[in-house]
């Protein structure tokens, strides 16, 4: 499903607190997570004798407690417990959440460097966009160093009307949203405020209606029990109703000690996901942290079960079939179709040695033939890939002497004749190749078509080098 996910046009990564876990602030400790960021807040409130009360006026103290020494803390809780605190002190509050999540500038290097290796690893795998629960910057550090010219949408520190034109920019280059604000504005953190994001903000709950319902999600980052999940996914895809698409949740494997905290833990986590899967689409994979990148970089190169019913249907006996087949390949994203063109191309060249053999089958050569037609089909649109497919369509086209196999190289060739190098082709016409081609019974385009074809490709290959 990963492959599929990620071979499709609709990738969004979304990212939580794991993501960028393990950076340092400016005294050298880590950026804490929630529990220990509010557990800090409350003893400098303490230190400051600043007493904390619930809506009914009597002190809060013993409430927080309770919320935060649960076996397995609730993300309703937690907002419950920042909201306490922020109404005791609001400016103190702040500040407090400024300073305690706040990195170091620069970041340490070792620990930059390992969180570069995940960044790229996500952008490999060339995603539509980025939202991200995070209130830090590391995504616009990280894309401002790459040089990767992305929009960045911060919906929480713009107007409505910002909002709304989000949508009409979603496809014009790739998107980081900041769905929860940035460090040293304002910020998603309490009741209050997830009120004014998820109930008094249509063009908000509009645009994460619409990403649910187009786009299809991963997410990294996340444990089932974050209080994002909580507050911002479910309620926000609650608006869908049935789920439109299937999303996936990369979830770390927890340890297997056998304790009864674990064993609870494992079946709240069980329950969680069987919901999220049956409410919202979201399927949970559970995994090692150390096997993660793996998984990413084989998504990049592993052609999914869609795709690979895809290039068997364009070897279909039926017409209708093939062309369908042709276009949903079109359909595919950057990933998928590189994906593609390398998984056809080492098809073909993998059985053109049996070519000529009493092993090899007309209904072989048929197929070979419309898979490398395939190859035309693809629509690259990296000038890389562009270049690669050129030459993958040249050496087919050396390497065989069935003329339907040549015909459709040289067919394939001519969209992206501006990437052809033009010395080859020369050389192939020159070598008497062609001459050579074997034709078998039922191939309506002769010797002669290959070598017009060829002629043809020559001269535009010419003409795009002169232009």
């Amino acid at each position: 499903m990963l492959f599929d996910i990620v071979e499709s046009d609709k990738l969004i990564i979304f990212t939580g607190a794991g993501f960028s876990r393990g950076f340092k602030r400016k005294d050298g400790s880590f950026i804490p997570g929630w529990i220990d960021l509010l557990n800090q807040i409350k003893e400098r409130f303490d230190s400051e004798s600043i007493i904390v009360k619930d809506l009914s006026g009597k002190q809060a103290d013993s409430l927080i407690k309770k919320f935060m020494n649960e076996p397995f803390p609730r993300g309703e809780n937690l907002i419950e417990v920042a909201t306490i605190l922020r109404r005791a002190d609001r400016t103190l509050f702040d500040k407090l959440v400024e300073e305690f999540l706040t990195p170091q500038d620069p970041p340490d290097p070792s620990i930059y460097a390992e969180y570069k290796k995940k960044h790229d690893a996500i952008m490999k795998l060339s995603p539509k966009g980025i939202i991200t629960v995070n209130v830090d910057k590391f995504h616009e550090i990280f894309l401002e160093k790459n040089n990767y010219i992305w929009t960045i949408h911060d919906p929480i520190n713009e107007e409505e009307s910002d909002t709304i034109r989000i949508f009409s920019r979603l496809e014009e280059r790739p998107f980081l949203i900041k769905a929860h604000g940035t460090i040293g504005k304002k910020i998603v953190f309490d009741y209050l405020s997830y009120r004014d994001l998820l109930e008094k903000s249509p063009a908000y709950n509009a645009l994460f209606v619409h990403l649910f319902s187009h786009y299809r999600i991963l997410f990294i980052g996340f444990g089932l029990s974050d209080l994002d999940f909580d507050m911002t996914i479910e309620k926000v895809v609650r608006k869908i109703g049935a789920p439109l698409q299937q999303h996936l949740t990369l979830q770390i494997k927890s340890n297997n000690r056998k304790t009864v905290k674990n064993k609870i833990g494992k079946a709240i986590n069980t329950a969680k996901s069987a919901r999220l899967e049956e409410r919202f689409g979201i399927i949970s994979l559970e995994m090692a942290a150390a096997d993660i990148p793996e998984l990413l970089k084989k998504a990049t190169s592993v052609p999914g079960s869609k795709l690979e019913k895809l290039i068997k249907d364009c070897t279909s006996d039926d017409i209708d079939i093939r062309k369908r087949a042709h276009l949903d390949i079109r359909l595919l994203g950057t990933v998928g179709k590189r994906i593609a063109m390398n998984y056809i191309y080492k098809e073909v060249t993998g059985k053109l040695s049996t070519i000529g053999t009493k092993s090899c089958k007309k209904r072989e050569i048929h197929s070979l033939s419309e898979l490398t037609y395939s190859l035309g089909s693809i629509g690259l649109q990296e000038p890389e890939d562009i270049k690669r497919l050129a030459k993958m369509l040249l050496d087919i086209a050396e390497k065989t002497k069935e003329c339907e196999i040549v015909a459709h190289a040289l067919w394939a060739l001519f969209p992206i004749a501006g990437y052809v190098d033009g010395t080859r082709l020369k050389r192939l016409r020159c070598t008497g190749h062609i001459n050579n081609l074997r034709k078998h019974r039922g191939f309506k385009a002769p010797k002669e078509r290959c070598i017009k074809y060829l002629d043809a490709l020559i001269a535009r290959s010419d003409a795009e080098a002169l232009s």
